[in-house]
């Protein structure tokens, strides 16, 4: 039965994807949903989260921003492109928002440690909206985080085909256009320090 219906609404679950590096706080997470009667599937990064994505769809996204090899800021823009009828809540100890999670291209923030009823609040709402993901869904503007690279680079993940591929690191807040060596399309960006993180404003 699906969590939070009754019996006469359904006989399988909601989907939820759990996605955080830390192996300690993934499986944590998976029992604590689990006991509220969702379906769990956990991912360790970005790369990993998109590959269970290319298999199957879940209905709820629940990422962690601070990972290596693609955060959760750059998954969460690939998600808002490609799929934007799942709901996506994000977590963070370290990037902590002011006022609505816009920034984010989430539909909610949750700070880490925060009690799970907060938490399964949140689900419960965003399943209610589902299939329509109002608000943030054609936001332009994405909040990541970026390493600087001692080759002078960064890594650029593809909306369109979701592949990674390197791009020179740009210089100043003037828009950059790479073009994805797998597909082809144009990717246009627009880059400004705001201390620790970048906020990435995607225009193609």
């Amino acid at each position: 039965m699906r969590a939070g219906s009754t019996a006469d609404e359904s006989h399988f679950s909601y989907r939820i994807l759990f996605v955080d590096d830390e192996e300690g706080i993934r499986q944590t997470g998976k029992a604590i949903l689990e006991t509220q009667g969702y379906e769990i599937q956990v991912a360790e990064d970005g790369f990993d989260a998109l590959s269970h994505l290319s298999h199957s769809l879940p209905d709820i996204l629940i990422t962690d921003l601070r990972m290596p090899n693609m955060s959760g800021f750059e998954l969460l823009s690939v998600v808002r492109k490609r799929f934007p009828q799942i709901g996506v809540i994000a977590i963070s100890a370290e990037f902590i928002p002011a006022g609505p999670p816009t920034p984010i291209l989430a539909d909610a923030f949750i700070p880490k440690g925060t009690s799970p009823a907060t938490m399964f609040a949140n689900i419960l709402t965003l399943l209610k909206r589902a299939p329509i993901r109002p608000g943030h869904t054609d936001s332009s503007l994405a909040a990541v985080w970026l390493p600087r690279s001692r080759n002078d680079y960064i890594v650029v993940t593809c909306p369109f085909c979701l592949r990674t591929s390197p791009a020179p690191q740009p210089e100043g807040d003037e828009v950059h256009r790479v073009e994805c060596p797998h597909c082809t399309s144009e990717i246009s960006f627009r880059m400004v320090p705001r201390g620790s993180v970048l906020k990435v404003q995607r225009l193609g």
